[in-house]
C-alpha cells in the first residue's frame, strides 16, 4: 500500500484575477469571463511539503478566482476560490482535467491534484498494466484540487465570537441531565459564534456545486471529470442534478447516502463506529493477545471504555473516533485502548497527583516494540485528563463549514428536543460512541436550509462507486441507495474492509484496473461486483 507523505506548497506559477469584479451589475455571467494572468503569488499549504511540489514545479499552476457570495443575488458580494493544478505531463496527449474533492464537508482539497499526481505518477516505475494506466492519467489529464468556499485558501468561514465554554462530555460517557444541558449550552455557543460570520447562510452544497461548475468553465472543460470522496459524492451528485449535460467521468469513493438529509447520515455514524469496534477491531485484538496485551475476549476488549470514569471514557472515545476511519490504524486503536487502561489503572492506584510518574515507571504487557508507543499514548491521555478545565481553542474553518453545510442543506428534520431524544437513544444503544453528534450548532441557529435537497429521482450521470462493506462513516446500505438513483453507474464493494474512502489505487488488481480504465478510457465494469478487502494482519 502506498503511503502518501503530508506534503505541499512551493513557489509556483499563479493565475489570479487582474482585479476585483464589480458585482453591481448583478450578472452571474461576468464571473464566467474572468481575465487571468500569471503571477508569482503562492498559497500557504503548510510545512514540509516542498519536496513533493518540487517534483512537479514545471507543471504546477495556481489560480484564485472570484465567485458570487450568493449565486441567486450576485450583488451581495463575492468570495475567492483557490485552485492548484498539476498540468498533464504530456501536453500533446492531453485529454482534459480531473477535479478532486476530499469530502467533509469542510475538507480542503487544494492539495489533492498534487497528491494524486504524486501517487499515480510514482506508479510509472512499476512494471504492470495497472501501474501504466494510472501513470497515463498523470500524463493525459490536468489534476486539479480546490479549496471549497469557507475553507483553506478560499474565503474562510470563521467563528467571530469568543468561545468561553468547555465542550461537554459524550452522553455515552455521562448521561446525566446536567451533561445534556451542558451539551446544549456548548452547541448554542457554537451557533452564536458561527452566526456572526456573514458567510454562514451561503455555505451549502448548492453553492459549492455552482462554484464547481464555474471552475470547470474557467478551466476550459466542456464536461466535469471528477473524483468525489465521502461528502464529495453528495457534492458530485448534486452537481449532476444541476448540470446533467456537463457531467463527464465521475469516481465516487466512500459513498454518502444521497437519499436522506446529512443530519440523518451523521446520526447513523454512532452505530457504524460501534460496529467496527465490536466486530472488527476488538476481535482483531483478541486474536493477538501477546501483541496488544488486552486478552483474548473480544467482548471484554470492546467494553473496556465502559469501565472508565466518565472523563476518561470521553477522552478514549474521541481518540478512537479520530482514527477509526482508517483500517491501517487498527493496531493504533488497540494500543489506544491499552494506553487508556493504563491511565485507568494509574488513577485507581495513585490518583491524579502521581499519575504521570506512575505511567512512566509502570510495566506494560504488550509486545516489546509497542511498549513505548503505549506509554507515550498513555501520557498524552493523562495530559488531556489532567487539563480538563481548559477552554477550547479557535474553531477550525473545516469544522465551521461542516456544521454549516449539514444545517443549510436541509430539510431541518430535528428541533432541539427531538435531536436530544435521538442522541439519548444512541447513547444507550452504542455505549462507546453514542451521541457523538449531540452538540450540533445547526439545531440552534435561524435561517438554515439555504440549499434544498434535490428531489429523489434518477440521475443521468455515469460514475464508478467504490465502497467498503463496513465503512464506519458511510454505510454500504446507504451507498446502495445512492447507486439505485444512478442507473448508469457501477459499484465495487470491498468485502470485509472498513476503511472509509479507500486509497486509489487500493492494491487489488481487478478493482484498480477497473478504476484506471474508467477514468482513462471511459470503460465501466459490471453494475455491481465485489473484491476481497485487505486483511488487518497486513498492518501488524
Amino acid at each position: 500500500m502506498v503511503k502518501i507523505p503530508k506534503i505541499l506548497a512551493i513557489l509556483m506559477i499563479v493565475v489570479v484575477l487582474t482585479g476585483c469584479l464589480s458585482t453591481n451589475t448583478g450578472e452571474v455571467g461576468l464571473y464566467r469571463q474572468q481575465p487571468r494572468i500569471e503571477s508569482g503569488c503562492t498559497f500557504d499549504l503548510g510545512d514540509g511539503l516542498s519536496p513533493l511540489a518540487d517534483l512537479f514545479s514545471d507543471r504546477l499552476q495556481s489560480m484564485t478566482i472570484k465567485a458570487p457570495l450568493d449565486w441567486d443575488d450576485p450583488q451581495k458580494g463575492e468570495i475567492d476560490l483557490a485552485l492548484l493544478i498539476v498540468k498533464a505531463g504530456d501536453p500533446l496527449r492531453r485529454k482534459g482535467a480531473i477535479i478532486f474533492n476530499p469530502g467533509g464537508p469542510g475538507g480542503d482539497g487544494l492539495a489533492y491534484g498534487l497528491l494524486y499526481a504524486y501517487l499515480w505518477g510514482a506508479l510509472g516505475h512499476e512494471d504492470s498494466e495497472v501501474a501504466r494506466l494510472f501513470f497515463l492519467l498523470t500524463e493525459e489529464y490536468d489534476l486539479v484540487g480546490f479549496s471549497p468556499r469557507g475553507v483553506g485558501s478560499s474565503t474562510r468561514l470563521e467563528a467571530k465570537g469568543a468561545m468561553d465554554i468547555r465542550p461537554a462530555l459524550l452522553l455515552s460517557a455521562d448521561d446525566s441531565p446536567q451533561n445534556l444541558l451542558a451539551n446544549r449550552a456548548y452547541a448554542n455557543a457554537l451557533a452564536d459564534a458561527l452566526s456572526a460570520d456573514r458567510l454562514l447562510p451561503y455555505i451549502d452544497t448548492e453553492s459549492t456545486a455552482r462554484d464547481l461548475d464555474l471552475i470547470r468553465h474557467l478551466l476550459g472543460e466542456q464536461q466535469l471529470n471528477y473524483v468525489g470522496i465521502s461528502w464529495g459524492v453528495w457534492l458530485g451528485t448534486w452537481y449532476a442534478r444541476l448540470f446533467p449535460d456537463r457531467v463527464g467521468r465521475m469516481l465516487f469513493v466512500g459513498n454518502t447516502d444521497i437519499t436522506t438529509p446529512l443530519t440523518d447520515a451523521w446520526l447513523a455514524q454512532d452505530r457504524l463506529m460501534q460496529r467496527v469496534l465490536d466486530h472488527v477491531i476488538a476481535p482483531f485484538g483478541a486474536a493477538h493477545p501477546a501483541l496488544f496485551g488486552l486478552g483474548d475476549d473480544a467482548v471484554r476488549i470492546s467494553s473496556l471504555p465502559n469501565t472508565f470514569d466518565p472523563h476518561l471514557k470521553d477522552i478514549t472515545a474521541r481518540r478512537l473516533e479520530a482514527h477509526i476511519a482508517e483500517s491501517v490504524n487498527a493496531p493504533l486503536e488497540l494500543l489506544t485502548l491499552k494506553a487508556a487502561s493504563l491511565v485507568d489503572a494509574g488513577l485507581r492506584s495513585q490518583g491524579k497527583l502521581g499519575l504521570k510518574k506512575w505511567i512512566g515507571e509502570a510495566a506494560i504487557d504488550v509486545a516489546v516494540h509497542y511498549e513505548e508507543v503505549v506509554r507515550t499514548l498513555a501520557l498524552e491521555i493523562a495530559d488531556t485528563y489532567l487539563d480538563a478545565g481548559s477552554l477550547p481553542g479557535d474553531i477550525e474553518a473545516s469544522d465551521a463549514v461542516f456544521w454549516a453545510v449539514v444545517a443549510n442543506d436541509g430539510p431541518k428534520r430535528y428541533e432541539s428536543e427531538s435531536w436530544d431524544v435521538a442522541n439519548r437513544l444512541n447513547a444507550r444503544l452504542y455505549p462507546t460512541f453514542g451521541a457523538y453528534a449531540l452538540a450540533n450548532p445547526g439545531i440552534f441557529w435561524d435561517g438554515g436550509e439555504t440549499g434544498v435537497l434535490p428531489t429523489l429521482e434518477s440521475i443521468d450521470a455515469t460514475a464508478l462507486l467504490i465502497q467498503s462493506e463496513l465503512d464506519p462513516f458511510t454505510p454500504l446500505e446507504g451507498a446502495l441507495r445512492t447507486l439505485s438513483l444512478l442507473p448508469k453507474a457501477s459499484m465495487i464493494v470491498l468485502e470485509g474492509e472498513y476503511q472509509h474512502c479507500p486509497l486509489v489505487p487500493y492494491g487489488d488488481e481487478r478493482m484498480d484496473m477497473a478504476i484506471a480504465r474508467w477514468l482513462g478510457e471511459g470503460i465501466l465494469p459490471e453494475r455491481l461486483s465485489t473484491v476481497e478487502g485487505i486483511p488487518l494482519e497486513r498492518y501488524l
